[in-house]
This record gives C-alpha cells, structure tokens and sequence, in this order.
C-alpha cells in the first residue's frame, strides 16, 4: 500500500466510522455495557487485555485497536484510556523493532510483503536524520517499526519517534470516541479531521523531501 493510498483509506475510515457510529450507536451501548460487566468482574485482567490488544493492532496491520477505545473510556474514563492505549502502542512499537532487529529482512518481508518492505526502505535508507524519520513514522501505517529495527536504527531515538508519533493519534482517538459518546458529533468529526489532516502533512513533507 502506497502512501497516497493509506491516506485515502484514512479519510475513508473517518467518514465510515461517522456513519457507523450514528446507525450503531444502540448496539455499541449494549456492547459497552457487556464489556463494563466483565471489567467490574475482572478489573486487572481487562486492563492487560485492553493493552495486549493495543499491542497487537501495532504488529497486524489490518488489525485495530480504535473500536475497543469507546468501551475503555466508559470502564476507565479517557485519561487512563488514553494511557492504557499508548502503552500497549509503545509495547506493540518495541516488539515489531525487536523482531526487525534480531530476525531481519527475510522474516519482514513474510509479514509486510517484499515490496512494501523495499518501498519503506527506499524512501528512508538515505534519510537518517531524526525529524525526517519522525514524519515517516508520523504519515506511514504502524508497521513501519519492523523497518528500524530491520535497519538498527537507534532504540532510544526510535522509541522517542514512537511517543512523538502515536501520542496525537491517541489523543484524536480517545477524545473523539468520548465526543461520539456524549453524541458530540460535530466534535468527533473535527478530532478525525485533525487526525487526517496530520498524516497529509506529514506525507507531504515527506514527499518534498525525497523528490529534492
């Protein structure tokens, strides 16, 4: 998948989930109220649930953590919410640079595909410096930690990367889910605006940078 192609899906995934999110909102509420049920019950292993999950929507790309935040807000509020949600996405980060790190390109290119793989090299094996790679991370999908640690790009910096890049997409996710909970519509819709209007940003700033 191409640059040009996530963003347009991202965009995509905005106006969906608005249209999802006013014609499920009855049985979201009733799936709230079953997941609350077992939180109450077990409130240390749902949270280590809630983590482990946010970790593995960071190595399975098609996977996603963002439809378990509105439940997580109603059991936790957003504050926890959002800190439970970057912790399991910085678990998820670390894990795929380690697995890049120390089991390289052969078994990536299984998981990501040989020429995304190569794509993502391409674009960053000339750009090492620090906020270039800060707005790679920032306009690509998650998946691109196995690329640092396939590269041994310093952890340290990468980590930082990390923080930097999933923290304003925390943010959009948790306090929209909360606006779409107090059916703030209009305020959901502008926190997945800002999410969209990021990721552009960032590609193309990337894509000046790479075409000079």
């Amino acid at each position: 998948m191409n640059q040009r192609t996530y963003i347009l899906l991202l965009l995509l995934l905005g106006i969906v989930l608005f249209g999802l999110s006013i014609f499920l909102q009855d049985r979201l509420e009733g799936f709230i109220i079953s997941l609350s049920e077992f939180a109450d019950e077990n409130p240390i292993l749902s949270a280590q649930l809630f983590i482990f999950f946010a970790s593995l929507s960071i190595l399975l790309g098609p996977f996603s953590s963002i439809p378990l935040v509105p439940p997580a807000i109603v059991i936790w509020g957003p504050f926890l919410t959002l800190l439970f949600l970057i912790t399991g996405w910085l678990f998820g980060n670390s894990m795929a640079y380690v697995i890049g790190h120390y089991y390289g390109y052969t078994l990536i290119k299984k998981i990501l595909g040989e020429k995304k793989v190569n794509l993502w090299i391409d674009k960053i094996e000339n750009y090492l410096n620090f906020w270039f790679l800060f707005l790679f991370r920032l306009a690509t999908p998650s998946e691109t930690g196995y690329i640092f640690g396939l590269i041994r790009y310093d952890f340290g910096k990468y980590l930082i990367i990390s923080i930097l890049a999933e923290t304003p997409f925390a943010l959009a996710a948790v306090y929209g889910s909360n606006a779409l909970l107090d059916s703030a519509f209009g305020s959901y819709l502008n926190y997945a605006w800002v999410w969209v209007f990021i990721v552009i940003i960032a590609y193309v700033l990337i894509r000046n940078k790479h075409e000079r």
